[in-house]
């Protein structure tokens, strides 16, 4: 009996010494945070135009064309891929009565092998059934700065076919393709252009990028 008494007293000892040694730790602490701040910039493009508004056409060849340059500056903050859509009344566009004139040698643009149609009512015909387009779409190739402007524009200029002639401008007049003036001796036809910019992070080309932001 007093040797298991003795046993039991030691290890009540042991226990305490432990309970005293745990007693006595300091627990040295400290913590810190941080807000972590993201900028976020933006895509703003600028369509460029040069071309004076009621220019002449006459029928003739590319040497009669009318001036009408079409670029893209890229007014925003972050680096955008940039792209054109060039409408064409359908009607002109089929009979090739109109033709666009794009920059000859290498040209930064990538134009789509194909048209789209869409139809536009006009402000003076809200009440019609509005006039159908040929739509052609240029994408410029490289990824465009901030503050850039594109290298070339997407067309230079514009003409009509030297096959026009006046009873076709007046058969044009009467669907509703051209307009008269007040004094009925001119006639005005719209030819309507609009741009379109994606950012370039996350996408390997533009394609990419058009095909998951703009689609058409």
């Amino acid at each position: 009996m007093k040797k298991k008494t003795i046993l039991s007293s030691a290890l009540a000892l042991s226990v305490a010494a432990i309970l005293a040694v745990g007693g006595s730790l300091a627990y040295f602490t400290d913590n810190d945070a941080k807000d972590n701040v993201f900028t976020m910039g933006n895509v703003d493009i600028r369509l460029d135009e040069e071309f004076e508004q009621n220019s002449k056409l006459y029928p003739g060849e590319e040497k009669d064309a009318v001036t009408k340059k079409v670029d893209v500056t890229n007014t925003g903050s972050e680096e955008a891929y940039v792209r054109v859509h060039i409408a064409v009344p359908s009607e002109l566009d089929n009979n090739e009565y109109i033709h666009l004139v794009k920059p000859k040698d290498g040209s930064k643009w990538d134009w789509a092998e194909s048209t789209y149609t869409t139809t536009i009512k006009t402000e003076e015909d809200e009440q019609g059934d509005g006039i159908e387009y040929n739509v052609y779409v240029a994408t410029y190739q490289d990824p465009l700065a901030a503050e850039a402007k594109t290298a070339e524009p997407a067309i230079t200029s514009v003409y009509m076919d030297k096959k026009v002639t006046n009873e076709i401008l007046a058969a044009l007049e009467e669907d509703g393709i051209l307009t008269a003036s007040e004094s009925d001796s001119l006639r005005s036809l719209n030819i309507k252009v609009m741009a379109e910019g994606v950012q370039t992070a996350g996408f390997g080309s533009a394609a990419d990028a058009f095909a998951a932001a703009l689609p058409y």
